[in-house]
């Protein structure tokens, strides 16, 4: 799949810019009252319609190369190697984030709210890596820049993208101190996984466990 500077350039330009648009359209059906409160049905069901377009959809289209050569592209390939690291990263760090827990005195809880799991859980993750560990990282790549600079980008792309969601919600002050820090760390282990084993279904895999052990945390 042939990549250039200015076509990704353009190509993260309409990421961002579609995206903001989903927030408008969202705050403008708020507007026009109906509602759409975090954790309803309808607040679930519209942004995982505006991630399936925006952050699949939207690749597929913009990219105009035949299916399979872009899911090659992305890393979608034969699942051994993925699935290795992909247990393997998550093993570990399940691991680290239970003895985090314990020392900060929290503990799992098993009440959860299922939509909200599926969605946060399984489609997110699913979504997000589709956009950042396969085409936008891969895109960075196939214009040999050195990894470490691509994954540093990548992650500050996916903090930025967050911050976006963030500023609409009314909460980004508080995530900046907060958040930011670990999530640009874990997107920097996402990309690194994603480069060492040659598929995305390592940092799909990790992620889902992140965001798993992360909805079950308790005080």
């Amino acid at each position: 799949m042939k990549v250039t500077q200015r076509r990704f350039i353009v190509f993260i330009i309409g990421f961002f810019g579609i995206w903001i648009s989903s927030w408008l359209v969202h705050e403008g059906l708020w507007q026009m009252g109906l509602p759409m409160p975090v954790g309803t049905t309808e607040n679930l069901v519209y942004w995982t319609v505006a991630k399936l377009l925006v952050w699949v959809v939207y690749p597929l289209l913009y990219w105009r190369a035949p299916l399979r050569e872009q899911l090659k592209f992305i890393g979608v390939r034969r699942p051994g190697p993925g699935m290795v690291w992909g247990v393997g990263a998550t093993a570990a760090w399940l691991a680290l984030s239970a003895v985090l827990m314990v020392m900060s005195g929290r503990y799992l809880g098993s009440d959860v709210n299922v939509p909200i799991f599926i969605y946060s859980v399984l489609l997110t993750p699913v979504f997000e890596e589709v956009m950042f560990r396969g085409y936008i990282q891969s895109a960075l790549r196939a214009q040999n820049i050195r990894f470490a600079y691509v994954n540093m980008a990548a992650a500050g792309l996916f903090v930025l993208i967050h911050c976006v969601g963030w500023s609409f919600q009314g909460t980004l002050m508080n995530n900046l101190v907060s958040v930011v820090p670990a999530l640009f760390c874990l997107s920097l282990i996402f990309g690194y996984i994603r480069e060492r084993s040659g598929s995305l279904l390592a940092p799909i895999i990790l992620h889902i466990g992140n965001n798993g052990f992360a909805s079950l945390l308790r005080y």
